[in-house]
């Protein structure tokens, strides 16, 4: 299973995240692979930019950013502007998860990590690697507390 493009952590809470971990897992066949590429959450700090204008072809795009600490996550606006006018708007919420996060998630879902990465050449993960990828791999057997009790 592949997650490109950081389209992980949308959802409303960690909870609905983890649900996509879940079903995942289910997914696999024992020793089955799953990429999860995300942005790096170290990278997106330390650039973060509350507020960015770029030139599209229908006037400016501008992108208005409103970061929650608690939640470790912000909420992007983006504006179409075309003659001084917004046309079009849109709202994005989008949670933070750095590699640990991640990881926990993951590993307590019944996968082992194989791997991480900084980009789609293989380089490890840094503070100036944009894109955070975990490779990891279904476990044969996962025992929780839960199943053993049943």
């Amino acid at each position: 299973v592949i997650n490109m493009f950081t389209s992980f952590g949308y959802l409303s809470s960690d909870k609905e995240d983890e649900k996509v971990i879940k079903a995942v897992y289910r997914a696999l066949k024992p020793k089955g692979k799953f990429i999860l590429d995300y942005v790096n959450k170290d990278f997106i700090i330390r650039y973060y930019r509350t507020e960015e204008t770029k030139k599209i072809d229908k006037g400016d795009l501008k992108i208005t950013r409103e970061y929650n600490f608690l939640k470790s996550s912000h909420i992007d606006t983006y504006e179409i502007i075309t003659d001084g006018k917004t046309v079009k708007k849109f709202i994005s919420d989008f949670r933070f998860y750095s590699v640990t996060e991640l990881a926990r998630m993951l590993v307590g879902n019944g996968f082992h990590i194989l791997d991480v990465f900084g980009n789609y050449n293989s380089e490890s993960l840094s503070f100036d690697s944009k894109n955070c990828i975990i490779l990891a791999e279904k476990i044969w057997v996962f025992v929780t507390w839960k199943n053993i009790m049943m």
